[in-house]
């Protein structure tokens, strides 16, 4: 997929979280496939997005990813999730590439 459309899709997420966050906090069950490994990097994208978002919050107790993840398998929240994957695919298309 090319930068550009990784950044429209990067926009449509973070305009639904934008829209579900408004109307209260939608817990959200994460399939049980993402687990492992998977789970750990999107517990690290959800900090990352937190941290660029908040840079003050670097300055705070915050959880370290091994939390984040512990949480994010009892649930989690559909915007933030939403909002940390459209972080994640604006990190994809703005790397360079080799």
């Amino acid at each position: 997929m090319s930068p550009v459309l990784l950044l429209l899709c990067a926009d449509m997420l973070d305009k639904a979280g934008d829209h579900f966050g408004n109307h209260g906090c939608n817990d959200l069950e994460l399939p049980k496939a993402i687990r492992g490994e998977d789970l750990d990097a999107l517990a690290e994208m959800i900090n990352r997005w937190n941290f660029q978002a908040n840079p003050s919050a670097r300055d705070k107790a915050q959880p370290d990813d091994l939390e984040t993840a512990k949480t994010l398998r009892r649930g989690s929240y559909d915007w933030m999730i939403m909002h940390a994957l459209a972080f994640g695919l604006r990190e994809l298309a703005t790397k360079e590439k080799p």
